[in-house]
């Protein structure tokens, strides 16, 4: 009967810890810039986009190259937050996962 007691209490602690690792990831910015600079995107690590920059003057560019162009720089953000949330998680888990 304890060891469901203390199940539940290692239950709730992890929760408790990952309540906290979301909150520090709405907190961290990342910022990325497409493969050929002219855009930058900022993302939370809770993967939340921020802001979407134009860097440079697209107008020379074709439809398809500039959503090509913005679709990269979307999932290489995505990407890093994802690794940055990852590392975070792993971090903070009980047993020492520290990165």
């Amino acid at each position: 009967m304890f060891e469901k007691l203390g199940d539940l209490k290692n239950i709730l602690k992890l929760k408790s810890q990952m309540e906290q690792v979301r909150k520090e990831l709405d907190n961290v910015e990342i910022k990325v810039l497409s493969y050929n600079e002219n855009i930058e995107i900022t993302i939370t690590g809770s993967q939340q986009i921020k802001n979407v920059n134009i860097l440079t003057d697209l107008s020379s560019l074709s439809k398809e190259n500039f959503a090509e162009e913005i679709k990269e720089a979307v999932n290489k953000a995505i990407k890093e937050s994802q690794t940055a949330a990852a590392k975070k998680a792993l971090g903070n888990m009980p047993g020492g996962f520290g990165l």
